[in-house]
Formats: C-alpha cells, structure tokens, sequence
C-alpha cells in the first residue's frame, strides 16, 4: 500500500521502499523494509569510505573512516531497522563524496549527479538540506566564476529539477490515500504538509544560555559514538585538511558546523539527526588517520601501525554486538498487536483505541501487510497527532 507519512511527508522514502519491497521478495514487508536500511547503511558506509579516497591514494583512511562509521552505535542502530533517518545519512555521504570528486576531476558530471541527489534530498526530510551553506559555499571557492557560467548550471539545473519529482506523488496520490492528508492536490495543503508546520515548535527550542549545556551534550554523545583516539584522530584530520586541503576542510566543517546547530538545538529525534554530522566526522577521522601515515617513515613498522589503527572500529564494533545492539529478539511490537486482539477481538464493543503513531505502526503492518483483519464492531483505532490533541479526541468519542 501507498500512503502519505506524517509531516513532511517522506516522498523519497515512501517511493524508495515501495519499490524496494517488490523488487526484493525476501521475507515479509516488514523484513524487507528492516532490509533496505540495512542496504542504505551499507551505501553510506561506502560513501564514506570514498570521500576520503578523493583525497589520498592511501587505502588506510578511507577503511579507517568507513569502519569508524559502521561501527557507532549511533548508526549500527539506524541501519538494523525500518527508517527514514538512515537515508537521510546515505543522502548527506552522497552530496559529499559527490563534491569531492567533482573537484578533483572538475568532470561537471558529478556536479549533475549532485544537483540530483540534492532534489531527492528535497523530498526527504528537511534535515538533509542543512547542508545547503556549507555546499554553496565549497561550489564558489571551487570555481569562484560558477554564477557567471550559465551554461554550465543549465544540466545541474535540470538534475536538481528531476530529483525534486517525488514530489508529485502527494498531490496524485493524496485524494486517495488509505491514510495521510487528503488535501494535498491544494497549494495550501502541499505547503502545510511539506512544510511540517506543525512541527515547528520543536525546532531551535533553546537559547544562547543554553549552548554551553548543549555543547557539554554533544560531546557525551560524540564519545559514545567513537573511542577517544578516534576522536583524536578527527582533531588530526580537520588541520591537517585546513593546512593541506583548504576547500574540503571548508566543506566538511561548515557542514558539521550547519548541522550541529541545528540538530543540537532540536527536541525531537537528535540522535537521528545527528547521523549527517557523525558521518561527516567520520571522513575527517579518515584524514586524520592520513596525517599518522605521512609522518610514519619507518616502512617495516607500518603494518603494525594499520593494525593497530584499524583495531579502533574493530572493538567498538564488537562492542555493538556485546552490548546487544540487534533487534533479531525483538518481540515487543508484535506482542502488542496481538494483546490487542486478544482483548478486544471478538467482543463486540464498539470500542475506539486513541493511539499515537508509535503504537499504531506495527498494527497497521499487521492490517496492511500481513492480511489481518480488526474488526470495527470489535475496535477502531484513531491515530492522535498534533493536530488532534488527545483531550479533544477523548471528548470526541465519548458518547
């Protein structure tokens, strides 16, 4: 089924899965969605890995930077699991792997396949697009006369135009949607669903007293992402990139930068967010690791020093698995779903069940995937978002 996701809306991944799903015949939908996250963290990972490979010849940092990724928790667990988040990260490594190699090939080929990418990002959640300054900002201190040059913007121009057609399945899709507005083929109800305009409160909730507390936050969780010599080693990378690469430096900081500013001063799904900046890092690690090789002249040491180097993601991956990091157990979904049916199927009550997206996702997989049936003489569920508050919709159902 094809419905319209809460605000903003999701048309990339939305699409993205659906054909994923039937092409990948592996499994339930709900496997095959728990799949595709996996395949998209596998491409971030890859992305990752060649950012830095844009830089150096070296084979050591752009393995060090990939694993360093793969191996946070932060993104081991958003890529075991159905959601959008993992392909926001896979989105943000493409644009910067994607800018990287148009600057050391100056093939305006990639440059295209950027701008495309950069549309899809547009239909994905917004988060993606925060690194609208820092790309901006690399394009004119790559090629200071690029406005001038109309010419060459007319095949990005077109790329970023095709990568925003997702978009047109909200307003061919909204007046029949199984869930989701159904007003989208109106200006107005495109703009307030794009727009997630009712989730504004929860951006730039805090204040400049508080950026100190956030910062103090932000390296706890940077922490629990990388051991300390990782951390050290992304310290290495960003001046060594500001001595030696200039321009790449200016990218991958402003981009950090954009975005921990954002995400930090955020309420709501900080640790998701936070996967653009973490893989952003994670090729500043790489360079880092760079930096240790250049200035390690003794040959008949060195494969112990990559041994050595690469053992950093190697035990913090080890460690997810020890600390159990795996949904393979997970069972508590499912459970639900079915004490739900338990108590109310079959008894004939009429019953209304107020219920946030979060209960009500594995049952619509249940009623939507899977064939099961809830009857409505048994039980209706309603969802509650911040459109319907739960005060109001309790008085509306009470009889």
């Amino acid at each position: 089924m094809l419905g319209i996701a809460h605000p903003p809306g999701y048309a990339f991944y939305t699409l993205l899965a659906k054909v994923w799903q039937t092409v990948v015949p592996i499994g339930t939908v709900a496997f095959r969605t728990n799949l595709l996250a996996a395949a998209v963290g596998a491409w971030a990972v890859t992305a990752v890995y060649l950012a830095p490979a844009e830089l150096t010849p070296g084979w050591l940092p752009p393995l060090f930077a990939a694993l360093s990724l793969a191996a946070a928790p932060d993104f081991w667990q958003h890529a075991i699991h159905a959601n959008a988040h993992i392909v926001s990260g896979g989105l943000a490594a493409t644009h910067l792997w994607l800018l990287l190699r148009w600057q050391r090939t100056a093939d305006d080929r990639y440059l295209t396949a950027f701008a495309v990418m950069l549309g899809l990002a547009a239909t994905h959640p917004p988060i993606t697009l925060m690194g609208l300054p820092a790309y901006g900002i690399f394009l004119l201190a790559v090629r200071p006369p690029l406005l001038r040059q109309w010419r060459r913007l007319l095949w990005p121009a077109g790329g970023f135009l095709l990568g925003l057609t997702p978009l047109l399945y909200y307003p061919l899709r909204s007046p029949s949607a199984p869930f989701g507005p159904t007003d989208m083929r109106t200006w107005a109800g495109f703009w307030r669903h794009v727009t997630a305009q009712g989730l504004r409160v929860n951006l730039f909730h805090f204040g400049w007293a508080d950026q100190w507390d956030r910062a103090v936050v932000f390296w706890s969780l940077l922490r629990l992402q990388f051991p300390i010599l990782t951390i050290g080693f992304i310290v290495a990378g960003a001046v060594y990139l500001a001595r030696r690469a200039p321009r790449p430096a200016l990218l991958l900081g402003t981009f950090v930068a954009a975005h921990l500013l954002f995400t930090l001063n955020t309420v709501q799904d900080v640790m998701a967010y936070l996967l653009l900046p973490f893989a952003a890092l994670s090729v500043v690690a790489g360079m880092g690791v760079q930096a240790l090789v250049e200035r390690f002249t003794v040959r008949r040491l060195a494969p112990a020093v990559c041994s050595l180097v690469l053992l950093l993601p190697t035990l913090r991956g080890a460690a997810d698995l020890r600390q159990g990091v795996a949904l393979r157990d997970f069972t508590a979904a499912d459970e639900w779903v079915a004490d739900l049916e338990a108590h109310f199927g079959g008894q004939g009550r009429g019953a209304v069940l107020l219920s946030d997206w979060e209960h009500l996702t594995p049952l619509w997989v249940h009623l939507y995937t899977a064939g099961e049936h809830l009857a409505p003489e048994d039980v209706r569920p309603v969802y509650i978002s911040t459109s319907t508050p739960w005060a109001e919709s309790v008085w509306q159902h009470i009889e």
